[in-house]
């Protein structure tokens, strides 16, 4: 639903999502850029496996997914930084529930930690199995249908829907005939397909609109708990949404109080206690972060910034001086990515 800038998606380039974080170990590795290589270090900014893949996602369940420049195939690497799953794949993705996505010659199936195959490379794209079910796609990406798999592999919601997301709280989040709407585990659609956007339910609310202009949160039954009449919303995290009221961002309560006033250009959900918001100051859009009471704990000095996840997150240095557009729309070169604790102070940037 928001712009993603240049920062961020040079970020997502090795971070690709929150995801990825929130599924780490108990001790976290974190992937980090050293001269157009990824590697990863620790929660101290130690580098404990060296920089050597052209990418790489981050651990989950003990693995991560890298992608070497000699065999340019992506295999997995546990935390030591042995390779126990050759590569061999064109696209690897992390675990989740035992299982990773794998991709060959254009077919999706799913391997195990050990790397075996055990649910067939069959599909034309897939997502993570969530609650034991995995969205898949049968057909090209403009006419194909989206179903779900279990863990064997059999196909228990047939292919039907344009798009399809992955199970929360026993609800999907898929689309028909341009619709969105939310499946239960049978198939049978518990709030039917009528919304124009949507995201999946996040602490019993779901973000949806009816039109393009406006949006709101819906419950598990479709009743409108937080009328649609936010510019943008986001979904709720640890209480609270971002929304966007006359070109502001503030932030709201789950009674669609506004606790936070509309005061920043962008804001990020709220995570460990900590949101990362935009600002103008000095002449430049930075980012810093707020508490829940809207005090700035973390003065603005970043050109981006993801999210607070294990005490650390990852921002974006505008080493160069660039502009604001030129961050936005320009090659990426001269920005730096590094991490920082919850006092603000850096642990680990790239060299």
């Amino acid at each position: 639903m928001k712009k993603i800038l240049l920062a961020t998606a040079i970020i997502l380039t090795f971070q690709l999502s929150i995801f990825d974080f929130l599924s780490a170990q108990e001790s976290p590795l974190y992937c980090a850029p050293v001269n157009d290589l990824k590697g990863f270090i620790n929660a101290k900014g130690e580098i404990v496996v060296e920089p050597q893949y052209i990418m790489a996602h981050d651990f989950s369940e003990g693995l991560a997914s890298v992608y070497t420049e000699e065999e340019s195939k992506w295999g997995f690497i546990d935390a030591t930084g042995k390779m126990v799953i050759a590569p061999q794949f064109n696209w690897a993705e992390h675990f989740s529930e035992g299982l990773a996505k794998v991709i060959i010659d254009g077919r999706c199936g799913f391997i195990d930690h050990s790397g075996k195959q055990v649910i067939p490379l069959q599909w034309d794209n897939a997502d993570d199995f969530h609650e034991g079910l995995a969205a898949v796609q049968l057909g090209d990406v403009q006419n194909g249908r989206w179903g779900y798999i279990d863990k064997s592999g059999k196909l228990v919601i047939d292919c039907q829907f344009e798009l399809a997301g992955h199970f929360s709280d026993g609800l999907a989040l898929v689309r028909r005939d341009g619709k969105w709407g939310f499946i239960d585990r049978s198939g049978h659609f518990v709030i039917n397909p009528q919304y124009s956007m949507m995201e999946t339910f996040s602490e019993g609310l779901a973000v949806a609109w009816h039109g393009t202009e406006k949006g709101g949160c819906i419950d598990r039954t479709g009743r409108w708990v937080i009328p649609a009449d936010f510019e943008n919303i986001q979904s709720f995290s640890e209480g609270l949404a971002a929304v966007l009221v006359d070109g502001h961002y503030g932030f709201i309560d789950k009674t669609g109080q506004m606790v936070i006033e509309p005061q920043f250009i962008d804001a990020h959900d709220f995570t460990e206690g900590l949101a990362a918001v935009r600002v103008f100051k000095d002449g430049e859009h930075l980012w810093g972060f707020i508490d829940r009471t809207g005090k700035m704990v973390i003065e603005p000095q970043w050109d981006d910034a993801l999210f607070f996840v294990n005490g650390l997150c990852l921002v974006i240095i505008n080493e160069a001086g660039l502009t604001h557009e030129e961050i936005m729309y320009g090659s990426g070169e001269g920005i730096k990515s590094a991490y920082i604790d919850k006092k603000g102070s850096l642990v680990w940037r790239e060299p």
